[in-house]
């Protein structure tokens, strides 16, 4: 497509008053507008604790506007639960593009942000849910790579409720998988 994306410098200022010294980290965008395409608090509590187990030093930032503030509150105390090290950052997209940038790689569910990180070649690890179809809209790059559940409904319909009694494919991805 011939697009340069970068971070602004008033990205970049707001993204260093939000970092710890050195510290490393992978940014989080742990929410969608749409709930199918979300995992649970549990699953991601139990996967980034893996994630941290298995690198020391490490610890999270996760991403996410305004409104989704009372979500990633919610997620914050899981983390607790679970002894995870992380940051809550409620930004704009220049901030939250600098803070990608910067960081060990991104784990997102299906959202703008993994392809802003994609197109800034960041590391991407996307969990495809409910209506993403990775095939049309994944995050590629050469430093992406896609999970996704084998459930035959899956891809399910985008506009419409999950047709399952219950998020097959959310259930099914398990903390493990991801982690490791």
């Amino acid at each position: 497509l011939g697009m340069d994306i970068k971070s602004t410098e008033a990205g970049r200022q707001k993204a260093n008053a939000q970092l710890m010294n050195g510290q490393r980290y992978i940014a989080i965008q742990a929410f969608s507008n749409d709930s199918k395409k979300d995992w649970t608090n549990e699953k991601w509590g139990e996967a980034l604790s893996l994630v941290q187990k298995l690198n020391e030093g490490l610890c999270f930032i996760l991403l996410g506007g305004p409104s989704d503030e009372e979500r990633l509150c919610e997620l914050a105390g899981e983390l607790k639960k679970n002894k995870v090290s992380y940051q809550l950052s409620i930004c704009d997209l220049e901030t939250a593009l600098a803070l990608v940038q910067r960081s060990e790689m991104l784990i997102s569910v299906d959202t703008s942000i993994k392809h802003l990180a994609a197109a800034v070649h960041s590391r991407v690890v996307e969990l495809a849910l409910g209506s993403s179809q990775p095939e049309r809209t994944g995050a590629f790059s050469a430093q992406s790579l896609i999970l996704r559940s084998n459930e035959a409904c899956a891809p399910c319909e985008h506009s419409q409720d999950c047709s399952r009694a219950s998020h097959a494919c959310a259930e099914t991805m398990t903390a493990d998988f991801v982690g490791l």
